[in-house]
């Protein structure tokens, strides 16, 4: 599998007469669907119809795991996320258990 990188920065700089100014950049949604899958952490990436992502990770066993770890991932991806909820779907074997965390950010269009 190829290796993809990102360079996405977190800022744009304007030139205003001698200073320089960093105006915030927000990622568009094809962006943040790239960088989330790209981390390799989230099983599924998806934004419903209000704006609102979630990101959900697949587990048997939590090996130490938990939402929590999982939204400090998002947010290690994402810096300006916030994040709405985040829960454990779990489900008897041999259905499959998830962590789930839902999250807003703001866009660029």
């Amino acid at each position: 599998m190829p290796t993809v990188r990102l360079n996405i920065s977190l800022g744009r700089a304007h030139e205003v007469g001698s200073q320089m100014l960093m105006l915030p950049f927000y990622p568009t949604k094809k962006q943040i669907r790239n960088i989330l899958r790209s981390t390799g952490s989230f099983d599924t990436v998806s934004q419903d119809k209000q704006g609102v992502w979630t990101v959900k990770r697949q587990f048997f066993y939590r090996l130490g795991n938990s939402p929590e770890k999982l939204a400090g991932k998002v947010l290690k991806v994402l810096p300006s996320a916030r994040i709405v909820e985040m829960h454990e779907e779990w489900k008897q074997w041999p259905g499959r258990s998830n962590f789930i965390v839902r999250f807003t950010q703001q866009v660029s269009r």
